[in-house]
């Protein structure tokens, strides 16, 4: 495929001709076949928790109902909901034989390509993690490096970013008594913070030098 622009640049012609070559396999499959199916598990697993959250919230409307409380009006009183029954609703409602149509189209729509990004940036934390842990600790020649600590960096564990905010934090604690019974631990916690942090802003750095490069190819397109 060729891209021909003839057009002015700068009150100049501007004559270009893009020569497009097939994407091999392992490129598709990297960017876009293996994100699309995580994209469907992490959408299948959101799907399992609002099921739980519809379940709760049903054994708690029911608990009210058995202490005497109502509805101030009829119309929004739901029904009990029933996972089979949506299921079976779902493939026979008209929404679905429009999404089989359009057969993907609406997979990236705004809230799919936020669930893109989010996927992708995920996997490329997770996987320059690994490459970090992966790096020898034993030498000291380099005074700048600072060790990493096997308790919470080893490669069984993710970082506290990763897996949500962590369960150790008490913040309600008092600097004397958190000094006097965890004194080998906060230079640790403060190694770990810095490099967490690092860790991130490199992660931030190379998005933003993307989607710049981005940005300067759709400007001399024009």
């Amino acid at each position: 495929m060729v891209l021909k622009i003839n057009s002015q640049l700068a009150g100049l012609p501007f004559c270009w001709n893009f020569v497009g070559n097939s994407a091999d396999k392992e490129m598709a499959s990297e960017n876009l076949i293996v994100p699309l199916m995580a994209m469907v598990g992490e959408l299948t697993r959101r799907q399992r928790e609002l099921i739980k959250i519809l379940q709760n919230k049903d054994k708690e409307i029911e608990d009210y109902k058995s202490q005497g409380g109502k509805t101030t009006r009829k119309h929004i009183e739901t029904q009990e909901f029933v996972e089979t029954a949506f299921e079976n609703t779902m493939l026979m409602s008209k929404g679905f034989e429009e999404e089989v149509k359009s057969f993907g189209s609406s997979a990236f729509d705004d809230s799919g390509q936020d669930l893109y990004r989010q996927i992708m940036t995920k996997h490329s934390w997770l996987h320059r993690q690994k490459n970090e842990e992966e790096l020898p600790v034993n030498d000291t020649s380099d005074q700048g490096r600072k060790p990493s600590t096997g308790t919470s960096w080893g490669s069984s564990r993710l970082p506290p970013s990763v897996t949500g905010p962590p369960s150790q934090k008490s913040p309600n604690k008092s600097p004397a008594s958190s000094k006097s019974n965890t004194p080998d631990t906060s230079p640790i916690k403060d190694t770990e913070l810095m490099r967490r942090q690092a860790l991130e802003r490199r992660l931030e750095s190379d998005e933003a030098k993307k989607h710049e490069k981005t940005k300067k190819k759709k400007k001399m397109a024009f």
